[in-house]
């Protein structure tokens, strides 16, 4: 653990994930799915799982609100699907929303084209759902924008860092996952859409970061 004073906490993640960016290589992929931090670890543990496998498994409980999802129209993937997007789709109606997967609070994974999922566009115009788990062999990449998150944040208050700063210290905590679990799963930053890894050896090896 690294203990800094709050006025060099932006500027630090930024040196770090700028130090450990690597070679630029384009993944090849179709859908999106995106998760909070702290969920993703589950998901590189176990894939991405519907709300019903996730309870079924007791990785959580959902149980509490499992027929909410069922009868919640918002809810389009239910109990048992998993929602997917795909950006960039050419044959949305004027009026039709796109959800944007590449938000910079969440983590972006990226998934394999061969899973067969179905449109639906109850919600938006480029959402999927499929019915199967999706293995940790469907996914081409974690992506983050952290970056970017700094750049277009204001930090008013110290909820707002401690948030990030949560943010950046599960980015240890997942590439360690990723090293010792020897997971084909590259991490990226994205913030500037250029397609650039993150070294998982050394984000593994990085001090959290705490504010003194």
């Amino acid at each position: 653990m690294i203990l800094l004073e709050e006025k060099y906490i932006l500027e630090y993640i930024k040196d770090i994930l700028s130090t450990y960016k690597e070679s630029t290589i384009s993944i090849k992929d179709k859908y999106h799915h995106n998760s909070s931090y702290e969920n993703a670890l589950s998901i590189l543990k176990y894939g991405i799982l519907s709300v019903k496998d996730i309870t079924k498994l007791n990785i959580h409980d959902y149980s509490k609100v499992l027929n909410s999802f069922e009868n919640d129209d918002f809810h389009v993937n239910g109990n048992d699907g998993i929602s997917l997007a795909i950006m960039g789709l050419q044959d949305l109606y004027r009026d039709e929303m796109e959800y944007d997967a590449r938000n910079k609070e969440l983590v972006d994974f990226l998934v394999s084209d061969d899973v067969e999922a179905r449109r639906n566009t109850f919600n938006y115009g480029n959402e999927f759902v499929t019915f199967k788990p999706i293995t940790l062999d469907k996914i081409k990449s974690l992506d983050i924008r952290i970056l970017r998150l700094i750049q277009e944040g204001k930090f008013t208050n110290l909820n707002e860092l401690n948030s990030l700063i949560a943010k950046f210290n599960y980015l240890k905590e997942l590439a360690s996952l990723i090293e010792t679990s020897h997971l084909n799963i590259p991490m990226r930053e994205m913030s500037e859409e250029g397609n650039t890894y993150l070294n998982i050896n050394s984000l593994a090896r990085m001090p959290k970061v705490k504010i003194k």
